[in-house]
């Protein structure tokens, strides 16, 4: 790796006692990860639940995550040229901000870039977010469970129990493309199990110790 650049601690003296502890680990961490791993990618985590993080973990072992902690991944990084720890390096700090991950690894470049772009996940969207495309209830069986009448009942939905099946009586038009989702919306669609978004995650930026910083999106 190259030589590192000396840091101030400003950013850890700043902060209560607590949190001062808890972002030195951070700083340290990403130190050390520098140290390790000669790729480093933003990753945009925009509408991945916690449990598929767990889950991305579990199959990066021989690689390191950080999620949140933006501001301190900043510090640790380096804001501007003079404060980076390796050359290039601040180049990434304004894609350190919102809902987004680090990954540090020593995978090839392909395989960073293979598994994400073909990484989806079903999702249940989130309440005020914005529909992807209409979404149509066809009259006909649901396949859950007949418990579940009443509370398809309470959604407002014309549901009928036959043949120990929940029917839907009639089309019902639930969504569409660009409208609002409500929270009431979203009960529904888990309580037919309609997952509606296909969640990805995209590599923004990435930096490598051998060839630098690099932009993929703005």
């Amino acid at each position: 790796m190259p030589t590192s650049r000396k840091r101030k601690n400003g950013i850890i003296k700043k902060q209560p006692k607590n949190r001062r502890q808890s972002n030195a680990d951070v700083v340290e961490a990403v130190s050390n990860c520098l140290e390790t791993f000669k790729g480093l990618y933003i990753l945009n985590f925009d509408c991945i639940r916690s449990s598929v993080l767990k889950e991305l973990r579990s199959g990066w072992k021989d690689s390191r995550f950080f999620f949140g902690k933006n501001r301190v991944i900043r510090y640790a990084l380096g804001k501007t040229e003079e404060e980076e720890r390796y050359k290039g390096l601040h180049l990434l700090a304004p894609y350190l901000s919102g809902n987004i991950g680090v990954l540090f690894t020593n995978r090839t470049r392909d395989q960073v870039y293979d598994f994400f772009n073909n990484f989806v996940v079903n999702e249940y969207p989130r309440t005020g977010s914005k529909s992807p495309r209409d979404v149509i209830l066809k009259a006909g069986p649901l396949d859950i469970p007949v418990e579940m009448e009443p509370k398809l009942r309470e959604f407002g939905l014309p549901v009928e129990v036959q043949n120990n099946e929940i029917f839907l009586m009639s089309d019902v038009p639930l969504l569409q493309q660009n409208s609002v989702i409500s929270r009431e919306t979203v009960k529904i669609l888990e309580t037919l199990c309609m997952p509606i978004i296909e969640a990805r995650v995209d590599v923004v930026a990435e930096w490598n110790a051998d060839f630098g910083f690099s932009a993929l999106k703005s």
